[in-house]
Order: structure tokens, then C-alpha cells, then sequence
């Protein structure tokens, strides 16, 4: 990255292969006193770099620099008064600020609330807080604290869980909250910078359909085609012995009592949680966390894919399909009543690891066929299925590849295979905040040669691919016989 501005330097790189360099000092000595004489479309450029590099500083533990930014903070607290009217210079000044808990009164006393949109200063006051031990608010801070809102219930339970934690567990995971939502903030600061963001407040996002259904309980089980299922232990075939499912060759035993199938071999209460962090609450997850996971990770602060185009996306690619087709890993099922609505309920499957989503996508999709498994070991017979869906899913796998070669697995010849991930950026700071949330959220992206020689690995051919910032939306086709 390179700065070029009209006091006395000459440009500098200030920042390479993600870490400062020794010119970055010499930048910061020569523009935090001279900040008001540079115009404030320019200055805002400047405050961004400042904030920027004192957060690489705070990553790489360089004291030196992180301090020397610091000793601005004068000039950036006079900066907010007027350049805060614009939304580039108002987000960049939240960044950098943020940078500074030691100075949290002084900042606050020249930001207080009202000085910002409630879920930026929500931010703001988040990354600048000190942890209260004896009430400590965990995994409620990304994107911003304003828009989680939990009902009494799940507030108690909120507060249980936080309790019974160790101290150091604590510790920890309050850091990675503030870490992620620093991230967060500047990959927000850094896009306002291109032109004016698209990115809904909490409590505009539009909920996703289904979400607002009544819950229905207590299922029957839901009848599922034994002819289609594999034992996820042996691999043998399966029979009915109701109310369980049992392999005919290792006698393993398979529950549907719950109104699903679980085939999964996998005990629950571990998938429970985000990324180990918190409790999984569902309606926030579909309504706050997905789209801000999809602008940071994927560059979508435009709106440059919205899920109308998601939906589009999945009903051209999918809706020739015969069935039956697998939504994998699909969540509470957003995208599986995108897939009912194009081809009725009969043709689809639903598969989820997380037994809170499986629960929320039956009971809200009461009719169709629904599996807890691994989509690294799908349960399903070779060759059976005429297409698999993996939508904003495969990031979070522990062996992606894997789950791509099992997905190739399952299809027929000329079976569809659609897909949702994220690329890599080449953009030295984009990656750097798309590397912050990969270690904090146990999410990655891939970069684009990987992600194809992965699906040339699973016999899948690409027969169309789609990026927009660094969201990816493909279809590749099966070809060949499935391979072992």
C-alpha cells in the first residue's frame, strides 16, 4: 500500500506481505501533526492507514509503532468533529479510534452516543470496554452489539453458559470477540473508502422466509427412502426397524425419534455453538450474522449479491434437476425452501450437522426429508442423486476437499453440483481482515486455483463460475462415474 499526499513525503510503502515496514514510522511522524492541513477527502485516506496500522501493530505485538500512533489521538479526536459528516470519514475515524481501550474515557467523553448511528457506536464502545469477570458478555459482539437482542430466555441462558466458564475462557474469548469486531470495523472502514457502503443496520435485514413460521414440536418422524442411506460407520446398507434405522451389516443403531434422521455418529452439544464461541441463536444468525459474514468475507459492502441473486442463482442451476437433490449443510433452511419452491418437497433432502439448525429447518419445513450428518461422510449411497447444493457452507468445514469428493461421490453421471464459498483476496488489506476473521470465526477462504483443482479431484467439471468481490457462486457437472 502506498500513500501519496501533499505535505512533505514522498510516496512510502508502509505496508507489505502483512506487516508493516520501517518506512511505516516515518509516515506516522511526518502526518499526525499535520492532519488539519490536508483536505478532508484526502485526510480520510490518511486516518484509515493510521488506524490500519496501528491494528497490524496490535497483531504483530510491535509496542513502538502501535504507541507512536497513538500519540495522535488529539488530532484524531479534533478530526471527528468535521469529518465525521461524511460516511467514509465517520467509519474510518470509528476504526481507528477503536484502537485505543487504555484511552476509552477520553474518547468517549469527545464520541458519546448519539455522535454515531447506534450499531457503529454499539462498536465503538465494545472494542474500547474493559471484561467484567463477574459478568462476562460473550459471543455478542460481531457485527455489532446493537443487534443482538435476546429474548428473556435466552438471555438467562446466555448468562449461564458465560458463568460456568473458567476464567481463562473467558479471557480468551472476550479477546476474540474484540479482535473479530476491530476486523470487522476495519474491513467496513476500508470499503467506505471505494464509495458509499450498502450494508443494512440490524433490524432492517430482511428475515429470511420460513423464519417467522411458528415452530412446530413434537414431529412424527419423518419417513425417509432406506434405499437411498448408507451406515455413516461401515458404509453397508440400511433397513427400517421402527423407530430407529439399523445397518444390516454392523447392527449400528440410528435414531428418528427426534423428527429427523440422525446419521451423523456425532454426539450434539459440540455443534451447539458458533465456532465454539456462543450459544447458537438462531434468528440472529440468519438475520445479523449471515449478511455480515457474506460482506467481510466476500467484499459484498455493495450489495453486489443479494440473496434475490442467490435465489435466482440456485433455481436456474438446480430446477432441471429430477431430484433427489441434497442441500448440504443447510442450516435452519434458508436455502432449502428456495430448493422446495423450485421443485417441491418430494425432490429434495436436507443435511445439517448442527442439531439447533436441523430442529429450526423441520419444524419449518415440516415436509421435507431431513438428516443430521457429515457432510464429510454424507450417508447416502454412491451415485444416487441428481444434485447437492453446498451454500456458504464449505468455508467452514474442517476437510472441505472432502466434502467436495463426498458430494461428487453421491451424484449420478451428469448430476449438478452448485456451490457458495469465498476466494482469497489478492488485495494485500482485504486479506488482512479476511485473515482476522478466518483465526477468529474457524472459517477460511480458498484461493481460486485450490478451490478448482478440488472439484477436478471429486471428477466434477465447472460449467459455470460467478465472483463478485470474493464470493463465488459456481456449477460443475458430473461426468464420470462417482469415484470411490
Amino acid at each position: 500500500m502506498h500513500a501519496q499526499y501533499e505535505i512533505t513525503l514522498p510516496p512510502l510503502q508502509v505496508f507489505q506481505d502483512g506487516t508493516a515496514t520501517e518506512e511505516s514510522l516515518e509516515f506516522v511522524d511526518q502526518t499526525c501533526d499535520r492532519l488539519d492541513s490536508v483536505a478532508p477527502e484526502r485526510r480520510v485516506h490518511l486516518l484509515f492507514l493510521l488506524g490500519f496500522l496501528a491494528h497490524g501493530a496490535q497483531v504483530a505485538g510491535d509496542t513502538v509503532l502501535r504507541e507512536r500512533i497513538r500519540s495522535g489521538l488529539d488530532a484524531y479526536l479534533d478530526a471527528f468533529d468535521t469529518d465525521r459528516r461524511t460516511e467514509a470519514g465517520r467509519v474510518t475515524l470509528l476504526y481507528l479510534l477503536a484502537q485505543f481501550p487504555e484511552d476509552r474515557d477520553r474518547i468517549l467523553r469527545r464520541v458519546p452516543q448519539g455522535s454515531l448511528p447506534e450499531h457503529e457506536w454499539a462498536q465503538l464502545e465494545r472494542c474500547l470496554a474493559e471484561l467484567d469477570p463477574a459478568d462476562p458478555v460473550l459471543g455478542r459482539a460481531w457485527p455489532t452489539p446493537a443487534g443482538w437482542t435476546l429474548s428473556p430466555e435466552e438471555l438467562a441462558a446466555d448468562r449461564r453458559w458465560a458463568r460456568g466458564l473458567d476464567p481463562e475462557r473467558v479471557a480468551f474469548l472476550w479477546a476474540k470477540d474484540t479482535r473479530t469486531l476491530l476486523a470487522y470495523c476495519g474491513a467496513r472502514a476500508y470499503a467506505a473508502l471505494s464509495g458509499p457502503l450498502d450494508d443494512d443496520t440490524p433490524g432492517t435485514v430482511a428475515v429470511p422466509a420460513g423464519a417467522a413460521r411458528p415452530r412446530r414440536r413434537d414431529l412424527p418422524p419423518l419417513a425417509t427412502d432406506v434405499g437411498l442411506l448408507r451406515c455413516p460407520v461401515c458404509a453397508g446398507s440400511l433397513r427400517s426397524r421402527a423407530p430407529q434405522i439399523v445397518c444390516r451389516s454392523c447392527a449400528a443403531e440410528f435414531d428418528s425419534t427426534p423428527g429427523y434422521l440422525d446419521l451423523s455418529g456425532v454426539r450434539s452439544a459440540g455443534m451447539d455453538q458458533i465456532a465454539g464461541n456462543s450459544p447458537m441463536y438462531l434468528n440472529t444468525y440468519e438475520t445479523l450474522l449471515r449478511p455480515a459474514f457474506l460482506r467481510v468475507t466476500g467484499a459484498n459492502w455493495s450489495g453486489g449479491v443479494g440473496v434475490e441473486d442467490e435465489d435466482r442463482y440456485l433455481t436456474e442451476h438446480l430446477r432441471p434437476a429430477p431430484g433427489p437433490v441434497l442441500d448440504l449443510a443447510a442450516g435452519a433452511g434458508r436455502w432449502t425452501e428456495t430448493l422446495v419452491r423450485a421443485l417441491g418437497p418430494d425432490r429434495v433432502i436436507a443435511m445439517d450437522l448442527a442439531t439447533p439448525m436441523v430442529e429450526r429447518l423441520r419444524s419449518v419445513l415440516p415436509d421435507v426429508a431431513a438428516l443430521r450428518g457429515s457432510a464429510e461422510n454424507i450417508p447416502l449411497r454412491d451415485g444416487v442423486l441428481s444434485a447437492v447444493s453446498c451454500w456458504n457452507a464449505l468455508q467452514s468445514m474442517s476437510d472441505p476437499a472432502r466434502a467436495v469428493k463426498e458430494a461428487g461421490r453421491c451424484l449420478r453421471p451428469g448430476g449438478v453440483f452448485t456451490l457458495l464459498t469465498f476466494v482469497t483476496s489478492t488485495d494485500p488489506v482485504n486479506r488482512f481482515f479476511q485473515s482476522q476473521h478466518e483465526q477468529c470465526l474457524t472459517v477460511r477462504s480458498f484461493p481460486l486455483d485450490e478451490l478448482r483443482n478440488m472439484l477436478a479431484d471429486a471428477g466434477l467439471t465447472i460449467r459455470d463460475e460467478r465472483i463478485s468481490g470474493t464470493l463465488i457462486m459456481l456449477t460443475a457437472i458430473r461426468e464420470t462415474p462417482s469415484i470411490p
